[in-house]
């Protein structure tokens, strides 16, 4: 705790992946349990481990619509919040005139 040393369990994220060095180790695990040496990147020190194999599914889009949505809405929704605003954001201009300020400070 002196050390101020931190741990988290992070899963990859499509909007903010690993550094390659991680993915690199990652890719080289073949098997359940095993685990990479401590990596260290400019963003922190990591270890992966290998959990589980997933074997693929072959489901219709129909079937997988609903799992689909509820995986992506909310970083869709997100995102388009943030273009609207920086949209709206962009045509406007701030100006600062501190005399006005202060004439009107107690």
């Amino acid at each position: 705790k002196e050390r101020k040393v931190q741990f988290s369990r992070d899963w990859q994220a499509i909007d903010d992946p690993f550094p390659i060095e991680v993915g690199r180790e990652v890719q080289r695990l073949t098997h359940v349990g095993q685990r990479t040496p401590l990596v260290t990147t400019e963003t922190g020190f990591h270890v992966a481990t290998y959990l589980a194999e997933r074997p693929a599914e072959n489901i219709s889009f129909a079937d997988a619509r609903e799992k689909l949505r509820d995986q992506i809405f909310e970083r869709w929704r997100t995102a388009r919040f943030l273009e609207f605003t920086q949209a709206l954001a962009g045509s406007h201009t701030i100006e600062a005139d501190p005399d006005r300020l202060s004439a009107t400070a107690p």
